[in-house]
């Protein structure tokens, strides 16, 4: 089967088993780009762009399309069938790089279909188990979570973002494109090489906190329950926030309610209060946060004499794209005297999830 003089390149099967095999692996590697583009998930994997076959004329006249998923790189040396190959006519040869110019045009026209995508992994944070204690400035107060979610944002892109110019293909028959036109093959194959990279990457978590106190001892009596503040025995002036941060294009509302009923047999005041703060992505606020500009409240009173009365407070906030709200909502009833009645009851929702607290004397 082989030949010495001007066309042996052609005629040792090794010259085209070598571009075969590297066809089908630019062909693999595609199909999984174009699939990872098309479902904009960096997890899937495709089928090949084309399938490499080297139609061969065997000497018995048949013809047998030789896969190039049949040959393999073990060692630096290619593995294939040599039987097969060997029983091929040499006129199988001809045409045969024109057949592989156009799995390359198959192959290098995919990279212009594929687009930059997101990729969002969301986890469940799990409840925080409410816990129990007791300062004598406060009272009683339980805190614990209500879970929430960890979230990882990667944004995808392929290098490089156009397909390759084709090249002029010199030589042309199956006399004379021997010599030129495998190594240009050869050459252009390398051009088929694209990469998946990440350009950009954000993790923030959004975990609803809460507290409750109840004060039913001393000249004071009172209730709140509050959404985004924990670990209190710090000091009062420790705030946690609920983050909630818009990976979305557009504007994100989000709901805020509070609702707060109560009677008294003495003066009290009853009522609900927010914050929202927008700011960039993991930039919580500190300090107070009824002292920040997104501070609102809706309140009533109980005169003297006591009765009961309720309030509520309810807000839309809308986050921007790209940015992130960073909530505090609470409901509160309290008497500055000693009343010897006292029931309430609150509730306190943001983004729909809702906590309850109720106190009695």
């Amino acid at each position: 089967m082989a030949r010495v003089g001007p066309n042996q390149d052609i005629n040792n099967p090794i010259d085209w088993i070598d571009i075969a095999y590297r066809l089908q692996v630019k062909s693999r590697a595609m199909g999984n780009h174009y699939a990872v583009s098309a479902s904009q998930d960096p997890n899937v994997a495709g089928s090949p762009i084309v399938n490499v076959s080297v139609p061969l004329a065997m000497t018995d006249g048949s013809t047998y399309s030789f896969p190039s998923s049949d040959i393999s790189f073990v060692g630096g040396q290619y593995v294939y069938d040599t039987n097969t190959i060997g029983n091929a006519n040499i006129l199988t040869y001809v045409n045969l790089a024109e057949r592989f110019r156009g799995y390359w045009t198959s192959i290098n026209a995919i990279i212009d279909t594929l687009s930059p995508f997101e990729y969002l992994i969301e986890e469940p944070i799990d409840p925080i188990p409410e816990t129990t204690g007791y300062l004598p400035s406060v009272g009683t107060i339980n805190h614990g979570s209500l879970g929430g979610t960890s979230y990882s944002e990667k944004a995808y892109g392929f290098t490089p973002s156009s397909s390759n110019p084709i090249p002029e293909w010199t030589g042309e028959g199956p006399t004379d494109y021997n010599s030129s036109t495998y190594p240009q093959l050869s050459g252009a194959i390398d051009s088929l090489n694209v990469v998946m990279g990440v350009t950009d990457s954000n993790d923030w978590d959004t975990i609803y906190y809460y507290s409750k106190t109840t004060d039913i001892l001393g000249s004071t009596r009172g209730a709140q329950a509050t959404m985004g503040r924990i670990w209190p025995y710090g000091g009062l002036s420790e705030y946690i926030w609920i983050q909630i941060y818009n990976h979305e294009s557009e504007s994100v509302d989000v709901p805020i309610s509070v609702s707060v009923s109560a009677y008294f047999d003495q003066a009290a005041t009853l009522g609900g209060l927010s914050v929202a703060e927008i700011r960039e992505i993991n930039d919580y606020p500190t300090g107070n946060p009824t002292l920040y500009p997104s501070f609102q409240q809706d309140s009533d009173s109980i005169p003297a004499g006591g009765g009961s009365a309720s309030a509520s407070h309810v807000r839309t906030v809308s986050i921007p794209a790209e940015k992130s709200a960073f909530i505090y909502a609470r409901g509160s009833a309290n008497s500055n005297f000693t009343p010897s009645g006292m029931s309430i009851n609150m509730s306190v929702a943001v983004n729909g999830y809702t906590i309850t607290h109720s106190a009695s004397i």
